[in-house]
């Protein structure tokens, strides 16, 4: 699918072929372009994750990963949080111990390429995309989010799943796609 942002770049995404160059690529955040150049090809070339790569006329300017996640309990960490969750997005009920998510396990954009609303863009894409090709169940996004880019995710209607986790580094945000 080729596409056109903010900036009238062409944006094509597909996952890795055997014949890419990495090397040039860097986000300017030093744990997501390590996690690039030493674990991204791995996972998915081991099913752990799906990595999507994000062309400009041949040049990788983004990548996103995406795998399987719940949302448990756990993850809320108190009785009351998790009956106000549950009742927030399954007014009726639901018996369910966990809910079904996509997890968007990381998302970088080129440094120079920074700005150009291709971050904005591709959380539209990953929605759509779980959205309408829903493969498996899944009603949340989730994402463990660095501290740096907590207001990106909130301006892309993503919310914090609870106050448990307030004052860390990373804090578990999701996103309902029912809410599309």
């Amino acid at each position: 699918m080729i596409l056109h942002v903010e900036k009238l770049i062409k944006l094509e995404i597909k996952k890795p072929s055997k014949k890419e160059n990495y090397h040039n690529f860097k986000t300017g955040f030093d744990e997501v372009d390590e996690y690039f150049h030493k674990e991204a090809i791995s996972q998915h070339e081991n099913l752990q994750t799906v990595l999507y790569l994000v062309k400009s006329n041949n040049e990788i300017v983004a990548f996103f990963t995406l795998s399987n996640d719940k949302i448990t309990f756990e993850d809320i960490g108190n009785k009351k949080c998790w009956r106000s969750f549950v009742t927030e997005h399954f007014p009726n009920g639901s018996g369910f111990i966990y809910f079904s998510a996509i997890k968007i396990g990381y998302i970088g954009v080129k440094k120079e390429y920074h700005n150009f609303g291709i971050g904005t863009y591709l959380m539209n894409y990953i929605k759509m995309m779980i959205k309408k090709k829903m493969l498996g169940g899944g009603r949340f996004l989730t994402v463990d989010s660095y501290k740096h880019v907590f207001n990106f995710y909130k301006k892309n209607g993503f919310n914090f799943i609870s106050n448990s986790d307030e004052g860390y580094d990373t804090r578990l945000m999701y996103f309902d796609l029912k809410s599309m």
